[in-house]
């Protein structure tokens, strides 16, 4: 594996493998995309078995040193991985920080954690980092209680000095849940909090041949402290390109702009209607607001939207209040993270003496992700349309023909647990499906053009009208007329 290290405590380490035996059969990068019939040649993953030894035994794998190249101190690790081992088994993220080169061992802080019940799929995940000095990546798998047949497996991990997606959702199998659900089928993520405290879900709609994303604002915690209606918020829905190296993805990105003369940005709790419980609490929902034709089976079927049949939708929740005020938009805060089983320590200091990255320097890019480049109208609700390019990353994905050994030395190390962030952790309710009436409910508001953009979309459907005020009731879904198609 490219500049990344590897050693283990009493039980198996990291191996670089082509398949495992209680799965993955294949590794991510080589998954067939879109119709499925542009399958490559099997690539390679790196391994941590948890089927022997002892409970407690670790492995650990590290990535090189990565200096500090932006302001705000912030940055986001992605990777796919596919759990085979026991429940009780543990992936451990943790960062150790240099103080400076003559600091040997760093300081290590946990910073996420997966466990539970094993997967059947490849899953994206995202950990929020907030390193201030040069620090590694520690990815420590740890075996739990009770017998295994497999373990963790790690792939296409990506590294860059942006904040992460602030929630997403991967449908797996999504071709054959949009033959075999019914029409108007929605899929919720857990309840949100935006960084400056209103709660919200997006919902992703399956119909038939196309798919709706949404948003709607919630009840909170903080309802009696926030200005309403919530105007001037900025809302980025994506569908992700899962092409391996983020640099030549081009994930396809819509944006709303929050404005007045719509109930959809009141208080929900005084416009809206009861939709679920947590924690003994009634919360209410109100009007989903975004698009019904968001993407459709035949862009899904373009470049790698579809990997091994999933497909995941972002969605990013921005404040631009700073920006219309004539100031910047501050730095991302990291979120807190739940930590189920937090560990004292990791070890005693690196697998290998210090490699100081030279990739991750920064270039000139436009960061689509972030709200810092968009000054929206002052009196109008415009909607936009563009492909992401995403900002320079440090690419640690696995290639067969750059795979180096695992060095020599062994180190002690042990472990952490938490539970994969909230924004991973997507629920499917049978209850809350409600198929569309036959009638149909599009509710349009007259808007302004939006503001110009390239639209680099590989869709074959028709340009969008003006007006994209399109909600759709929290408790009925209504499909779009078949003529119209709003991109």
């Amino acid at each position: 594996m490219c500049k990344m290290s590897l050693c283990s405590l009493n039980g198996s380490g990291w191996e670089v493998v082509t398949e495992v035996n209680g799965g993955p059969s294949s590794d991510h990068t080589s998954l067939p995309s879109g119709s499925g019939d542009n399958a490559q040649q099997k690539g390679h993953f790196i391994h941590a078995s948890t089927a022997s030894g002892q409970e407690g035994d670790s492995a650990k794998l590290e990535t090189e040193v990565v200096k500090l190249n932006r302001g705000c101190n912030v940055q986001c690790l992605q990777f796919y991985y596919f759990h085979s081992g026991a429940e009780s088994d543990e992936l451990n993220i943790w960062i150790r920080e240099f103080e400076d080169e003559q600091d040997t061992t760093g300081t290590p802080r946990l910073m996420g954690q997966i466990t539970g019940s094993p997967t059947s799929h490849w899953k994206l995940h995202h950990v929020s980092l907030n390193a201030t000095k040069p620090f590694q990546v520690v990815f420590e798998a740890r075996k739990g209680a009770g017998s295994s047949t497999g373990g963790f497996s790690v792939d296409d991990i990506n590294l860059s000095e942006t904040e992460c997606p602030h929630v997403f959702i991967q449908i797996d199998d999504l071709e054959n849940r949009l033959n075999t659900s019914s029409s108007g089928t929605r899929i919720y993520s857990p309840r949100q909090y935006s960084k400056d405290g209103y709660a919200y879900r997006v919902a992703v709609i399956l119909y038939k041949t196309y798919v709706g994303m949404f948003v709607g604002l919630l009840s909170g915690e903080f309802d009696n402290q926030l200005q309403w209606p919530c105007l001037q918020r900025q809302m980025i829905f994506q569908l992700l390109d899962q092409t391996p190296n983020q640099q030549l993805q081009m994930s396809k990105q819509r944006t709303l702009i929050s404005a007045s003369g719509s109930s959809v940005w009141d208080n929900p709790r005084e416009t809206g209607s009861p939709v679920f419980y947590e924690n003994d609490e009634l919360v209410y929902g109100g009007i989903l607001y975004g698009y019904s034709r968001f993407t459709t089976l035949e862009e899904l079927q373009t470049r790698e939207f579809l990997k091994g049949g999933s497909a995941i939708f972002m969605f990013n929740f921005e404040d631009l209040t700073p920006l219309i005020n004539g100031t910047s938009l501050p730095c991302p805060q990291l979120r807190p993270v739940s930590i189920t089983n937090p560990q004292r320590i990791l070890d005693e200091g690196p697998c290998s003496p210090r490699n100081v990255s030279s990739t991750s320097q920064p270039t000139e890019t436009t960061n689509d992700w972030t709200a810092s480049t968009t000054h929206p109208p002052s009196t109008t609700d415009n909607s936009t349309s563009s492909t992401t390019h995403p900002p320079t990353t440090t690419d640690y994905r696995i290639s067969s023909t750059t795979i180096t050994p695992p060095p020599t030395t062994t180190d002690v190390s042990t472990s952490s647990t938490t539970h994969p962030p909230t924004t991973t952790d997507y629920r499917i309710s049978s209850t809350t499906i409600t198929p569309p009436p036959t009638t149909t409910d599009v509710s349009t508001s007259s808007t302004t053009h939006p503001p110009t953009t390239t639209n680099y979309s590989t869709s074959s459907t028709t340009n969008p009208p003006t007006t994209t005020d399109y909600r759709i009731s929290s408790t009925t879904i209504t499909p779009p007329p078949t003529t119209t198609d709003v991109r």
